[in-house]
């Protein structure tokens, strides 16, 4: 496992709190290695952060992409869950148009940082610098 193999996915919170054994394992399994947990509380999910050989390494300073990162779960005769597996799948970002750029995703959910020239999608976390897009026209 290498530290450049940075990720961030997201969990339902009800998962977390009522079968943690099988996040737990779930962790296990992918060998993660969390370096943030932050409770998303308009949408009850917790977002993860962290390390994992199911991750592409990446620069430092790059963006952390996303991964969708599926928990299977099977269930006893008495109804207990039983961890399976876990399929991680890394999210690709949507390419913005040209004419789109300008204005932002298709999303209407943009947060402008103006110190810093960033614009960031709220929904899916495509960020692009403003003051390039402005010079591209």
């Amino acid at each position: 496992m290498n530290s450049q193999q940075l990720g961030r996915f997201e969990i339902k919170e009800e998962l977390v709190r009522e079968n943690p054994e099988i996040v737990a394992q779930a962790f296990a399994d992918m060998q993660f290695v969390p370096v943030k947990a932050e409770l998303m509380f308009c949408s009850q999910r917790i977002e993860y952060t962290g390390i994992s050989p199911r991750f592409e390494e990446i620069e430092r300073g790059t963006i952390i992409p996303e991964y969708r990162v599926d928990i299977f779960m099977s269930y006893t005769e008495g109804c207990d869950p039983v961890y399976t597996e876990t399929e991680v799948k890394r999210i690709r970002p949507h390419i913005l148009e040209k004419s789109e750029a300008a204005r932002g995703c298709t999303h209407s959910k943009w947060k402008d940082d103006i110190q810093s020239a960033l614009r960031e999608c709220l929904i899916c976390g495509e960020t692009f610098n403003l003051l390039e897009q402005i010079k591209r026209g």
